[in-house]
């Protein structure tokens, strides 16, 4: 009967791991956003009602059975507030020119498998006349980025992307 406990609890938890995973920039673009959030939300969500199902059968007492599965249920929504947000949001796009390009370097610590290093960050501001918003990327999708505003029209872009997530889909110059 115990084990009932267990089985949830090893699919639920490494969940909270591997949806990262599901919705990092690299994985996502602008066909599969959707059914990768929607992964996310359905595993985390069902997962932890399973666990709170699971508990209280091992538990047997119906007493409170309501209230720890629905707790759970939406804890489970919590640890993919974003790509629930995102999903109901949907993608946004922008239009606009990029006005501002700040480069700095992060530090990422050392660890016991290496040492410490440092890496660069950019982050663009596109404006156009009724919106403006930050984006941020490491080295070399900075240079990509980057480059549109010297290649582009005066740097006009056309970015689309997530606003809950933080992640940029896809970008492009606008003629």
């Amino acid at each position: 009967m115990f084990r009932w406990v267990w089985i949830p609890l090893c699919i639920w938890v490494p969940g909270a791991f591997i949806g990262f995973f599901l919705t990092h920039p690299d994985a996502l673009n602008t066909e599969n956003w959707r059914t990768l959030c929607l992964i996310r939300v359905v595993w985390q969500w069902a997962g932890a009602i399973w666990f709170g199902i699971s508990l209280t059968r091992f538990a047997r007492s119906t007493q409170g059975a309501v209230k720890l599965v629905a707790s759970l249920g939406l804890f489970g929504l919590l640890l993919c507030w974003g790509a629930v947000f995102d999903l109901i949001a949907g993608e946004r796009i922008i239009r606009g020119e990029i006005s501002t390009v700040q480069w700095h370097e992060r530090y990422a610590p050392s660890t016991k498998y290496g040492t410490g290093s440092y890496y660069g960050v950019a982050d663009f501001t596109v404006k156009n006349q009724n919106d403006s918003a930050i984006f941020t990327f490491r080295e070399g999708e900075a240079h990509n980025f980057g480059n549109l505003k010297n290649t582009c029209n005066n740097g006009r872009v056309e970015v689309t992307y997530l606003r809950f997530l933080g992640r940029v889909l896809k970008y492009e110059c606008v003629k």
